[in-house]
């Protein structure tokens, strides 16, 4: 199981300033998870009103193929750390549940994305949320971290869970799994799936703030319905799931509403 990383952000520009020289400098990209500009946690959701309807029971992602602009326009791409167990070369796994009240999981959590990358004046970031074609189709019993967490894999599709968002709401469930659809084959032999579902996010005027996931759009989507299947494993078109594809970014027609960039969390309640 991933182990609890615990590292002091340094805001990347006042990191990338301090060099002058081109040699790849550290880099910690937070995250953080939001309701309405408020933290959400195990323990809290958004404002207090709120925590009484709405508790987090899971919330974990998949992102790879990292990359910050500078502004020149030029894009380089995060060398992520490999040493950490939330971290391979290519693809890290985010995790906000601690295992904690109604939370499931482990009690191990990751909000930061670690590594390095070359010195300059960087103004925007991109990401892909999923796991790379060539690593999605393996066994998470012997794979290595963080593809070793078999809580994040689709067994019956072959791949894994790119988001796993779950929530309860006036006491009653509800779930977003998004990962890659119709696949052909058995896992370590997928040819190709109909719906990969990987979306890549990009995101302008990034300077200081984290990169903020707001679940508003998500979650606010008809709150008095509770006779619809608030279940989604990422390929029905009930009304919830449709909303939850449009939130994540796949509908090519809207653009994604989870990601906010140099937003800071109000954290005054």
């Amino acid at each position: 199981m991933p182990k609890t990383i615990t590292r002091l952000f340094t805001p990347i520009l006042a990191v990338i300033l301090l060099s002058a020289c081109s040699k790849p400098i550290p880099v910690t990209i937070p995250f953080t998870l939001t309701y309405h500009d408020q933290p959400v946690t195990c323990s809290e959701f958004g404002s207090p009103s709120a925590n009484s309807r709405f508790k987090l029971k899971d919330f974990r992602l998949y992102l790879h193929q990292i990359e910050l602009q500078n502004k020149n326009g030029d894009w380089s791409a995060l060398t992520l750390d490999s040493n950490s167990a939330w971290q391979n070369d290519s693809t890290a796994l985010l995790d906000f549940e601690n295992g904690d009240g109604d939370c499931q999981g482990n009690p191990g959590t990751n909000t930061t994305l670690i590594g390095s990358l070359p010195s300059a004046d960087y103004q925007a970031i991109r990401f892909v949320v999923g796991v790379p074609f060539e690593l999605n189709h393996q066994n998470p019993l012997i794979a290595l971290a963080p593809l070793n967490e078999s809580s994040m894999h689709w067994h019956w599709q072959g791949g894994y869970k790119f988001v796993r968002a779950e929530f309860s709401v006036d006491g009653k469930s509800r779930r977003l799994h998004v990962g890659s659809l119709q696949c052909k084959g058995e896992i370590n032999a997928i040819s190709h799936c109909e719906k990969p579902n990987r979306v890549q996010v990009e995101l302008a005027n990034f300077t200081n703030g984290p990169v903020v996931i707001a679940l508003d759009k998500l979650l606010d989507f008809n709150l008095a319905d509770n006779k619809s299947n608030l279940t989604c494993m990422g390929g029905s078109d009930s009304p919830w799931c449709l909303n939850g594809l449009d939130w994540i970014g796949l509908n090519d027609d809207k653009p994604q509403m989870a990601f906010k960039a140099g937003i800071e969390v109000n954290k005054n309640k």
